[in-house]
């Protein structure tokens, strides 16, 4: 099921992909990025489909603030949700979005896609969480935009945590490379890991900042490795895919260093380094 609201846009600069991770955030997720951005400027693209945390049909929920509304009737993973929606992407950029994000300050979309600009060879970049890993994880989940901009300026690098799929900004020259995203690499694990392997494979690169905040709910461990197995076990058996592509992700050399801005960072996947 597929129901459009707009099919072109001018002045339309991203497509926000926005998938179902749990459901019950979307709300809070579409009206925060709308409050947050200048919502002329972007495409929203919802795929509701059945995800780790059963929900019923969002559709009531979302489509006031959603351009293009697919349903599907089974889990499809990361990699064919998002293909199902990139093909309908004509915009300059676009972003791939977790429906357990939700945002705070006003500007933020347009402070990455200046310094993913300033970066030529770097075709993605994403922002810090502000919650999981990050300088609020112990906080509050909604603060001021004062609080926000001593959060930021405190934490520097320090509170970074990147390589996590739930808020990236691409430019579309990643679909002109690249192509669709490969369906063989499994939900939850090596997809950052795909994502990363995939611009260093073109010479490219994927950047994070520690100067541009969200708000981050996440998945419970139960939910990810497969209800309580042995996170590293369970996260072997989904990488096999991986491997069979690239080769065992633990011997992937050194990642290079971007240049033009220092509030960017390369992105490694944080798996690498913990298991």
């Amino acid at each position: 099921m597929i129901e459009h609201k707009i099919d072109n846009a001018e002045g339309v600069l991203n497509t926000v992909i926005i998938t179902a991770i749990h459901g019950k955030y979307i709300e809070r997720c579409l009206k925060t990025f709308s409050e947050t951005t200048n919502r002329e400027e972007h495409r929203i693209i919802f795929v509701d489909a059945p995800s780790f945390q059963p929900h019923e049909n969002l559709y009531p929920l979302v489509k006031d603030y959603v351009d293009v509304y697919i349903k599907t009737e089974k889990n499809y993973g990361f990699s064919k949700s998002v293909n199902l929606a990139l093909g309908m992407v004509f915009t300059p950029y676009f972003s791939i979005i977790h429906d357990d994000c939700w945002f705070i300050h006003k500007g933020w979309w347009n402070e990455l896609k200046e310094m993913l600009d300033k970066n030529p060879d770097m075709l993605m970049i994403q922002p810090t969480s502000l919650n999981r890993r990050g300088p609020l994880r112990d906080g509050p989940e909604f603060i001021s935009e004062e609080e926000y901009q001593k959060v930021i300026r405190d934490s520097g690098h320090s509170g970074i945590s990147l390589s996590e799929v739930y808020c990236m900004l691409f430019k579309k020259e990643w679909i002109d490379l690249m192509g669709l995203f490969d369906e063989s690499i499994p939900m939850v694990g090596p997809e950052d890991m795909e994502i990363w392997r995939l611009a260093r494979a073109m010479n490219k690169f994927t950047g994070g900042t520690g100067q541009v905040g969200v708000f981050h709910k996440g998945i419970g461990r139960a939910d990810s490795n497969g209800g309580g197995a042995d996170p590293v076990i369970h996260l072997r058996t989904k990488l096999n895919p991986f491997d069979r592509k690239w080769g065992k992700f633990d011997d992937i050399p050194g990642y290079g260093n971007l240049t033009g801005s220092d509030n960017i960072q390369p992105t490694m996947p944080n798996l690498i380094r913990q298991l």
